[in-house]
């Protein structure tokens, strides 16, 4: 069964927006401690849904994008689980910036929307260099100012892909 991208970006991220919920209830956690976690995987929450959405509408698949899909559901659920952690988590971020910049280097062989694919790969590569310049301002033990040094860089480049440069767009 196919389904349509809006329907695979609504699925998809809202299982794993449940799952978020959950483990913050179940786990008892304290929100205000975890509010720079909290927002910034509001935002990546966010992208998923749009990138899912946009990126979809490429009509290719095979086992290599199928198989990185699966390991990138995989590395949500593990950041949500680590979040106590924030040095493994920012390792984990950069390495699954890493992974979904891997996807769309995969596809841009099989598209005519190789711009977007491009520059799809240019925002995760960012995403992974957040990611490591956040755990070195977190190793350094700057825990509090790395997340919100993390949560402040990838807040402007939300505002920057959602309003400035629309980066969930289709372009040849």
């Amino acid at each position: 069964m196919k389904f349509s991208p809006k329907t695979k970006a609504a699925t998809v991220t809202s299982i794993l927006t449940i799952f978020f919920a959950g483990v913050l209830v179940v786990e008892k956690i304290d929100l205000l401690d975890a509010l720079p976690f909290i927002l910034f995987y509001v935002m990546l929450l966010l992208h998923t849904y749009y990138s899912i959405r946009n990126f979809s509408e490429i009509p290719y698949e095979d086992v290599k994008t199928l198989f990185v899909d699966g390991v990138l559901v995989c590395f949500y659920v593990i950041m949500v689980l680590c979040m106590g952690d924030p040095v493994f988590f920012c390792i984990l971020l950069s390495t699954f910036f890493v992974l979904a910049a891997l996807k769309y280097v995969i596809l841009l062989g099989h598209t005519e929307y190789v711009s977007s694919l491009k520059r799809k790969i240019i925002i995760d590569a960012m995403g992974a260099i957040l990611g490591l310049v956040t755990l070195f301002v977190m190793y350094a033990g700057y825990v509090t100012v790395g997340w919100w040094f993390l949560v402040s860089v990838y807040l402007i480049a939300t505002v920057y892909c959602f309003l400035i440069s629309p980066l969930y767009t289709l372009e040849r």
